[in-house]
Formats: structure tokens, sequence, C-alpha cells
């Protein structure tokens, strides 16, 4: 089926992924860190990563998808440098210490929302969208079902508030590469916070236009929108 253009042309994408664990004991990481890509034109920033993709499969290298803590070094930097020439996309990363956050927060799906519904918020405050358009969000598979629809019901009003059209899936970011970048960028954000390693991340802000939100903890009955 082909769509009509001028909708496809009026929507913006959001790709949102995290890095770091939903793990509170003394085991799990120190941060946890969202990032949320956006763009105008999903097809033309994801042929930088699928190209590559194929070239690595040229070359006999068995690469199904690109996700940052597993890649080896070689996949990394060549990711990066496709990344840093990316035109048309910015991102947004949302990041904090665990430790800080109120015990109502100290669970997947509070801190999950928490996180999803700051850079969703971002977005529509920024002015980056035109008032006409939609926003497609795309977000990682990291919740349940049923979790998934109190994510769903728990954003409506967020949505009304900016009369907002909008959309918003949870979809496995094996299968996209601009979910992939978020997962880049996420997690060059987390090795700067947990490890001390910044190059990634300079490098990143070297080229691609990236702002930060840091969440410093919430009390007790917060809204998380």
């Amino acid at each position: 089926m082909q769509l009509p253009e001028e909708q496809f042309l009026d929507s913006y994408f959001l790709f949102i992924d995290e890095s770091g664990d939903f793990d509170f004991s003394e085991s799990g990481t120190k941060y946890f860190v969202m990032a949320g890509v956006l763009t105008h034109n999903p097809v033309q920033t994801a042929l930088p990563l699928q190209t590559l993709r194929y070239r690595m499969l040229e070359k006999g290298m068995n690469v199904s998808s690109f996700h940052a803590s597993p890649d080896l070094q070689l996949v990394r930097d060549s990711v990066f440098e496709q990344i840093l020439n990316l035109k048309d996309m910015s991102a947004h990363v949302v990041y904090g210490s665990k430790a800080v956050l109120n015990d109502s927060l100290r669970n997947t799906q509070a801190l999950h929302f928490l996180f999803t519904s700051a850079l969703m918020r971002y977005h529509l405050e920024s002015g980056a969208l035109k008032e006409s358009s939609r926003l497609i969000v795309v977000i990682d598979q990291s919740l349940t079902p049923k979790k998934q629809s109190a994510f769903h019901a728990s954003i409506k009003p967020l949505f009304k508030e900016f009369k907002r059209d909008f959309q918003v899936f949870f979809q496995s970011m094996k299968t996209d590469y601009n979910g992939q970048i978020a997962d880049y960028v996420a997690w060059a954000k987390f090795k700067q916070l947990e490890r001390d390693e910044h190059r990634p991340w300079q490098a990143l802000t070297s080229s691609l236009t990236i702002t930060e939100q840091q969440i410093r903890g919430r009390k007790a009955g917060d809204s998380l929108i």
C-alpha cells in the first residue's frame, strides 16, 4: 500500500532506547540513560547504517543489527563514523543516578515512564515540531504488554496538553536502524557516566545536535509527566 506523500512528510519520528538496567540492587548499574533521536526523514537517516551492514556482510562479517554494548570495536567505530555524518537528526538524552530516585520510582515501569515522558515533553516543548505535525514515537520493547498498555494510558494527558496528533509503538530496535542510533547515543552517555569514558560522547557531540537533561530525583506522588 502506497501512503500519500504529504502524510509522511508532515510527521516527525522519535526513536527511544535506553542504556543501563532496571536493577536497583548493588549489582545493578549506577546510572540509567534514555536517548531519543528525532528525525523528519527516517528513511534517509536509516540508510547509512543499512548500507554499512550490507558492506560488512559483503566482507564476511555476520552483522544482523547494531547494538553498542556487545558490538566489536571495529563495528562500533564504523557505526559512529556513519552517525557523525548524519543530517536531519537531533537527539535529546535524559539521565540520572538511580540512587537519588524516590522509592516509588525504583521499579521498571515507573523508571521507564519517568524518563520516556521527559523525552517526549522535551520534544513537544522545544518548538522543533510544527503545530500541524504528528509525532510518531517508537520505543524499544523493554516493557511487558501489560505495562505497555499502562504507558499508553499514562501519556494521553501529555498529548492532550499539547493538542498533538501522535502514535506510540513498542518495537524491537533490532529491526530499526534509527532505533539503533538511539541505542548508540544512550550507550555513549552511559559510558561517560558509568565508566568515566568520554571519547564516544565527545565524538557524538562534536557533530550531532544533542541536548541533555538530568533527572535529580522525584518526591513521592509527583506526576511522571
